[in-house]
């Protein structure tokens, strides 16, 4: 069953007519908390041996060889979580969610550590010896992602004789994983911090890295004759991809790994000035158009969507991307070819189809619509923007929890189908950095302020959250930053934190970026430069444009240490002898959240402004006098958060009393509990609607928030941000009628009953000409194809061989 949602007029008339624009990271400094994590992401970036980042590359471009493993890898699992018994190997466990923070212990240590937890399934140490006397460093896994490893080392290829040698990062996967994407993910981020800080030391790394790329290009050039490759592993994987049958057993989703270098190579140019990295990514590009052109050529549009059911990133984003900077027409045609028609089809005449894919993976979609957007500013193509508009409106609506996230076990359930899949595996810190995307251009269409506070809230329950700081707790045992691959939202649970500089899952990748662009939607500008948008209440400053070049000299700065602790923000100019008076007027957010409108909550200089400030809108502030802003100048906001309670985003009888507990934009988690059980005082529906009944607020203004929830039988709990847990155990999602519904056993990508089986058939054939000239039709012809649908994991059968199309 699909769920048909209301189309929304497109906003743009012609391509890229933005009511917002983006103001360069560069001109926008951080200060204080959100500064504080910027840095401890650039050390852990830092932190990196080059040659170890480069190595999956270069020994299989046979430009190095792979080092020996002196120490080698040991794992040990088990069968199932009741089992004591565990199975050594040689290898590790990389990838997936730590089941708790990594730890120094003896082995029998480690071994008791994993049994005592059910999430715990193995854990890897290195070590000469299988069950070594001495303490070893021990990572704890959630999930069997293993990968093999040997005293010849964790390269996917040996490399070439008498070369150089190097090893892999430190738990990196190897063959059939999807190796290499992190790389890619780390030149976006440092790519970012040099835009926003001018770390030259962060630009000296990244162009040592990219020069290497160069020597791998020119290396499989030399092999093969054909310019443009860059990928750490032979071009068969592409042969095989290409020709219908998966990359399996060499590689999992090639092209997916493939944007994330293109975009990598892309932001070193456009964020850092990189023309080498521009060259680079440009060869890609050209030899992305190659490839799919003669699939194409060889299969049919039928065989090319087949192809589009393996996991393929943000490629037509690339490539758009690429066009605006090139404006290549070839760069704009591979693009338009990016488009699974399954998916897009549905969501462009204003269909919900989240859950009925053959394999609703929800981060393999989301950078897909984010491709959408960056196609509908570049053609103003209207198929573009209902696709990307339908897709929030759905997400939002039908899928998404009170933290703006989405999605459990990387997958979508059915519309209003979350309460049985809240697990530890709800939510997926990747799909909030790309959903994140998708409201950022959103809000440049229209500027529209719900998606500003949808930003808002994503973002500080979603992703800053996410970064385990050594300042945040004294841990001996994980003294560098950590991450989040899931962020539990149900029962009583625990962050997974993971060490940073191990196994790079993709999250890892996307929080490295995260926390490298958190300036970028501070503050926006219109498209004519006379007005300033004040997005979100974090301290930073902003230098603003003049009345020539964009620069003048004159600086916004934003005082707000813990805007939702202290509820007051302060915006003060500092505008220096002789340069430009600022002219624009600032348009300030009203949070959504605000129980009301407000009067006399932003004053200009000590007076109020504005009259009554509606929630969800903009306040516009226009200069004090005709001669613009003045040094010194200053305004004060005050938005107060209320408590409010948001239920479950579920539908059925017994999820009625399924709530999370809110404070203004925030999640509030109980801490230290043993289960997620818990009925307010009054016990009604209306108590249960009105938190204020129950949750007082027991800190101070300026400190950190902290809250206190009295039950029914008169006990308390203690409740903090979401975004504030460490270590403690927490609830997010309460069960206030005092009962618990059932919960069933919950594999990797749960689905709703029947979701999958009225998914859109695949494409056959199609009029070449109107695609390119016109964009995606509204509907593909019918077709039909040979699939086995299992889990929501689509099986093509080729012969005696069965290929995944994960």
């Amino acid at each position: 069953m699909f769920t048909t949602l209301a189309l929304a007029a497109s906003a743009l008339a012609a391509p890229d007519q933005r009511a917002a624009v983006p103001i360069s990271m560069s001109r926008v400094s951080l200060h204080g908390g959100w500064k504080a994590a910027q840095d401890a992401n650039r050390e852990v970036l830092m932190s990196l041996n080059f040659s170890r980042l480069t190595c999956h590359f270069t020994t299989t471009a046979n430009l190095t060889a792979c080092a020996d493993e002196a120490v080698p890898w040991h794992t040990y699992t088990r069968a199932d979580p009741s089992s004591s018994n565990f199975t050594g190997k040689l290898g590790f466990l990389a990838a997936g969610d730590d089941a708790r923070a990594p730890a120094e212990l003896p082995f029998e240590r480690c071994e008791a550590t994993c049994a005592q937890m059910s999430a715990c399934l193995g854990f890897s140490f290195q070590a000469a010896d299988a069950r070594p006397v001495s303490p070893v460093t021990c990572y704890f896994k959630k999930e069997l992602h293993f990968t093999p490893s040997s005293t010849q080392g964790n390269c996917v290829a040996p490399g070439g004789d008498g070369r150089p040698v190097c090893s892999p990062l430190p738990g990196e996967m190897g063959r059939g994983g999807y190796y290499g994407h992190y790389q890619g993910h780390w030149l976006s981020a440092t790519a970012f911090l040099v835009n926003a800080t001018g770390n030259k030391t962060v630009a000296a790394a990244a162009d040592g890295v990219m020069r290497v790329y160069e020597d791998v290009m020119g290396a499989w050039k030399a092999k093969y004759g054909d310019d443009g490759y860059l990928f750490p592993f032979d071009p068969l994987v592409w042969d095989q991809l290409l020709a219908g049958h998966g990359a399996y057993p060499y590689y999992s989703v090639p092209f997916y790994t493939l944007h994330k270098l293109m975009a990598g190579l892309l932001d070193q140019h456009t964020h850092a000035g990189s023309a080498l990295a521009l060259a680079l990514v440009s060869k890609m590009a050209g030899w992305v158009a190659r490839r799919v052109d003669a699939t194409i050529a060889a299969g049919g549009e039928a065989l090319w969507q087949q192809v589009l059911l393996t996991e393929w990133g943000g490629m037509n984003d690339v490539l758009y991307g690429l066009h605006a900077v090139t404006g290549d027409a070839d760069h704009l045609r591979a693009a338009r070819r990016f488009n699974a028609y399954v998916f897009t089809a549905p969501l462009a005449v204003g269909v919900d189809d989240l859950a009925t894919q053959p394999f609703p993976h929800a981060n393999f979609h989301l950078p897909e619509v984010v491709g959408n957007a960056r196609a509908f500013e570049l053609t103003a193509n209207a198929t573009d923007a209902a696709v990307v508009r339908t897709f929030f409106d759905a997400l939002t609506a039908n899928h998404s929890y009170a933290t703006g996230g989405s999605n459990s076990g990387e997958c979508w359930q059915r519309p209003r189908d979350l309460g049985n899949f809240l697990s530890t595996q709800t939510e997926e810190s990747c799909t909030q950095y790309n959903v994140l995307k998708v409201a950022r251009h959103l809000f440049q269409w229209g500027a529209e302020p719900r998606y500003a506070d949808f930003y808002e809230r994503a973002l500080l329950n979603g992703i800053v959250g996410n970064q385990r700081r050594p300042n945040m707790a004294d841990l001996a045992d994980a003294p560098m930053t950590s991450y989040i691959y899931m962020l539990p939202l149900g029962g009583a649970q625990f962050k997974a934190w993971g060490k940073s500089d191990y196994g790079f899952p993709c999250c890892w990748g996307t929080l490295s970026e995260s926390f490298a662009k958190l300036s970028d939607s501070i503050f926006f500008a219109s498209a004519d430069a006379t007005e300033l948008f004040v997005n979100q209440f974090v301290s930073a400053s902003v230098e603003l444009p003049g009345d020539g070049d964009g620069g003048g000299g004159a600086t916004l700065t934003q005082l707000a240490s813990d805007f939702t602790a202290d509820t007051t923000s302060t915006l003060a100019f500092a505008v220096p002898a002789g340069a430009a008076a600022p002219q624009l007027a600032l348009r300030l957010r009203v949070p959504g959240w605000l129980p009301k409108a407000c009067a006399g909550c932003v004053l200009l200089n000590g007076k109020p402004v504005g009259g009554a400030a509606a929630p969800g809108t903009y306040l516009r502030v226009p200069p004090p006098s005709a001669r613009g802003w003045s040094d010194g100048d200053a305004l004060e906001l005050r938005f107060a958060p209320a408590l409010w309670t948001d239920p479950l985003n579920d539908y059925h009888a017994e999820h009625n009393a399924t709530l999370a507990f809110m404070y203004g934009p925030l999640v509030l988690a109980g801490v230290h509990l043993q289960t997620d059980i818990f009925v307010p005082r009054g016990g009604t529906a209306a108590a249960r609607a009105d938190p204020s009944s129950f949750i007082v607020r027991n800190s101070s203004a300026g400190k950190p928030l902290e809250f206190a929830a009295t039950s029914a039988s008169g006990a308390t709990i203690k409740m903090i941000p979401l975004r504030d847990v460490t270590d403690e155990q927490y609830v997010a999602y309460f069960m206030t009628a005092g009962t618990k519904p059932p919960q069933p056993t919950l594999g990797y990508c749960p689905h709703s009953a029947g979701a999958g089986d009225d998914a859109a058939p695949l494409v056959e054939e199609f009029d070449e000409q109107s695609f390119v000239s016109a964009g995606p039709p509204s509907l593909p012809p019918s077709a039909t194809t040979d699939v086995i649908r299992s889990r929501g994991v689509t099986w093509a059968l080729h012969g005696d061989r069965m290929a995944s199309h994960v």
